[in-house]
């Protein structure tokens, strides 16, 4: 048989099926119908085609379940939504049937074919709630954790922040060296307390036994055990006695972060290969520092999954330091994983399904339910197990286990410091860690406005609530978040001046409990912001209309003596030429000039105003032009009255007849020829200080009026020109009015351009 032969029916129908998908979608729904309308034929053959899919569809749903009819559907009207929604309904639902069906085959599959100890368990509540135990649950707001520690939460950064610690165990360079206040140098800008292990973690060798392969212990059965509460003195002091003994332990945190400015380390989780230990941080907060023993302790191994920030929040709220890391999460890296996360690594390498359920859960809750507590239990419980498995993979490949353990020791030499002592420079910044993580430190803000692509012009006030926030924040220990989330932040920096305390509190659908307290001093802020806003822009506007206004300054007495002696050059220079034709303009007084250039010198004068020197002149410009024009009009006896602009605006001429009678009567007839009449327009009803306007047609003369010639007489209005239609919606009309559109950000417009148009 040839290949064509062997070639299976359906390999063509799959890409025309995606073909008329395709066109199928770019088409519209609301269209079918118009299409149908212009061809009959092509409404038939749809209408032929939707009533065969539905019966197709109909008996397909007989042929999955019992639970649909065929007259469920036969009877419907193809061209109505609500059949075709519904059918869309039932197939998304016997979808999600199918889906669980699978996932119950694949476990029972998984089940038979694998061994016993390779079945996934489950975390699941019933598994881990007792059915005779009564869990209640917190009815109310729980009470701050930190108003109850013997040490408070310090959160004014007025120094560097200084380790928790009053001794070091385990040290290869002294307690009192380690916590010495170093200057800033090349790599910080502030005085710090440097990382009091930093020196220890680089120099302390892991054990022997990390790069030694061994068959992985298995962990103790997980439905067999139970973890232990640690929420006192005399229980903590029991389990650290036993994990002196241990050669490798598992740790992990849970942390809280929206209640507390800094956040607040609430349970700590620890297994070794016996036992797991679940240590409540918060009631044991002040009496942790033992932990440094084991902790620091390099012939422990510390295993942590993901220790990022486990080793921030150990040392800025317990005073606890890491030596000889290994971070799982990095040995996933390196071992190419396709995911890096501990639930992953838990189904992967401990067939432990584990729950998302409680990875958000407020951890500030006492008591914990048994499946807050199992959740917490298996992060720890076969991680030891896990790290034996990614060891002997990470032998297996030369080189791989050494740069896993260097950049375990990296991550567990960063340090905490306060924001306003972070350092912006250096290699060392990278393991520095501030509670406000921003790329440019001087405005934090920009962030923000970046995010939420909020106009420059609105910086002053994003920098305001930016500021207000953080400081209130400080005094009630609590996140941004909680006191004004960005969002809030962007929607009240939005508001028009004026701003009050209603404006604030209506601002947004959810506004939170502070920016309801301080809703007025909020609204000052704004208000006082944005007028300082408008101020800055007039000021802004004036100096770019004083740098386009004309050049101006004052006159002194050397600038005029200058321009003098400059118009005396030109002045000899002219006389020259005029001797080539006329030797009596030189000799004799001149015509146009005479004493108005010879008077030249004694025509500027200084003065001064408020100490300023400004320049004056008795030399009338505007009469020297009509005598040099009177003298030229008496020289050619061509009667032309001159129309000289004065300084004042005003229109005169010089030596011009008085409008009287007598005048009137002298003045020489125009010809009729020359004159044509047109209609003028009519007067209006507004009161102006020209003259009083004659009904009678005023004459207009070509020979003199340039306009008309030119063919720039302004049209009048013709009999032709239609009447200007009624407009309901015109000023007049006393309707109602629309809602006002809500007023959105645009880039580039300053508040001035929107209050003041």
């Amino acid at each position: 048989m040839s290949r064509d032969e062997h070639r299976d029916p359906l390999d063509g129908t799959v890409p025309k099926v995606v073909q008329v998908v395709r066109a199928a979608s770019s088409l519209a729904a609301q269209d079918v119908n118009f299409f149908k309308t212009l061809d009959g034929s092509l409404g038939q053959e749809i209408d032929s085609s939707a009533s065969k899919l539905l019966g197709s569809i109909s008996s397909l749903l007989n042929n999955i379940t019992d639970e649909v009819q065929d007259s469920r559907f036969q009877k419907m009207d193809f061209d109505s939504d609500y059949a075709w929604k519904h059918i869309t309904n039932t197939i998304d639902h016997l979808f999600e049937k199918a889906d669980i069906k699978l996932d119950e085959l694949s476990r029972s599959n998984a089940g038979k074919s694998e061994p016993s100890n390779t079945k996934l368990m489950y975390l699941e509540d019933k598994d881990v709630v007792n059915n005779n135990s009564n869990i209640s649950f917190p009815t109310k707001v729980i009470s701050k954790p930190q108003d109850n520690f013997r040490l408070k939460v310090d959160t004014t950064e007025k120094n560097p922040f200084k380790p928790k610690i009053s001794y070091k165990p385990n040290a290869l360079i002294s307690y009192d060296e380690s916590l010495r206040l170093r200057n800033p140098g090349g790599c910080s800008d502030f005085s710090f307390y440097p990382q009091p292990y930093e020196y220890e973690i680089d120099n302390q060798p892991y054990p022997e036994f990390v790069i030694q392969k061994k068959e992985p212990i298995e962990p103790k059965p997980w439905k067999e055990t139970s973890a232990t509460w640690v929420d006192s003195k005399e229980g903590l002091l029991s389990m650290v006695n036993e994990l002196k003994n241990s050669t490798e332990i598992a740790v992990d945190l849970e942390h809280h972060d929206y209640r507390s400015y800094y956040g607040l380390v609430c349970l700590m989780q620890i297994s070794n290969r016996q036992n797991d230990w679940l240590v409540d941080t918060l009631a044991l907060r002040d009496d942790l520092e033992v932990m440094n023993e084991i902790f620091t302790n390099p012939q422990i191994l510390k295993v942590f999954h993901g220790a990022f920030m486990d080793i921030i929040w150990l040392q800025r709220d317990l005073g606890l330091y890491i030596v000889s890391l290994f971070d799982t999460y990095h040995a996933a890296k390196k071992l190419g994983l396709s995911k890096f996360s501990l639930a992953y690594l838990l189904e992967t390498f401990a067939k432990f399904k584990t729950s998302k359920k409680y990875q958000l859960a407020d951890w500030r809750l006492r008591p914990l339910s048994p499946a807050m507590k199992a959740y917490a239990r298996s992060d720890t419980h076969f991680l030891l197990y896990i790290y034996d498995q990614m060891r002997n993979k990470l032998l297996e490949n030369d080189g791989r286990l050494q740069e896993v353990l260097y950049e375990s020791r990296q991550v567990a030499k960063r340090r905490f410091e306060y924001t306003k002592f972070r350092p912006t420079s250096g290699t060392t910044t990278a393991l520095v860690y501030s509670p406000l993580m921003v790329s440019n430190p001087r405005e934090p803000y920009s962030s923000i406005m970046s995010q939420y692509n909020v106009p420059a012009f609105k910086k002053p006030l994003i920098e305001i609530l930016f500021e207000w926030r953080d400081r209130v924040a400080k005094q009630q220990d609590e996140s941004v978040r909680y006191i004004m989330p960005n969002q809030l932040l962007v929607t009240l920096a939005s508001l028009n001046h004026p701003v009050d305390a209603q404006k604030v509190i209506t601002a947004s659908s959810y506004v939170t409990e502070s920016v309801r307290t301080h809703a007025e001093e909020i609204a000052n802020l704004l208000d006082m912001t944005l007028k300082q806003i408008e101020k800055q822009d007039w000021e802004l506007m004036n100096n770019i209309y004083d740098q386009n206004e004309p050049y101006r300054h004052s006159v002194d007495s050397i600038t005029i003596s200058k321009d003098q002696n400059v118009f005396n050059n030109l002045y000899e220079t002219c006389s020259r030429l005029f001797t080539t034709f006329d030797k009596d303009i030189f000799t004799q007084e001149s015509v146009l000039f005479s004493d108005k250039i010879r008077g030249i010198t004694d025509s500027f004068s200084v003065s001064y105003d408020k100490g300023k020197p400004t320049s004056t002149t008795t030399l009338d410009v505007c009469n020297r032009i009509n005598f040099v024009r009177q003298k030229f009009k008496e020289m050619s006896q061509e009667k032309v009255t001159p129309n000289i602009l004065q300084n004042d605006g005003t229109s005169t001429s010089p030596e011009s007849p008085a409008h009287t009678a007598a005048a009137v009567q002298t003045k020489p007839r125009e010809d009729p020829a020359e004159i044509i009449k047109l209609k003028t327009k009519k007067s209006s009803s507004v009161k102006t200080n020209s003259p009083a306007i004659v009904d009678e047609e005023a004459p207009i003369k070509y020979n003199e009026s340039k306009r008309i010639l030119d063919g720039t007489l302004p049209k009048s209005k013709t009999k032709n020109q239609k009447k200007r239609s009624y407009d309901p919606y015109a000023q007049g009309y006393d309707g109602p009015k629309p809602a006002k559109k809500q007023q959105r950000l645009n880039q580039g417009r300053t508040t001035t351009f929107n209050t003041r148009k």
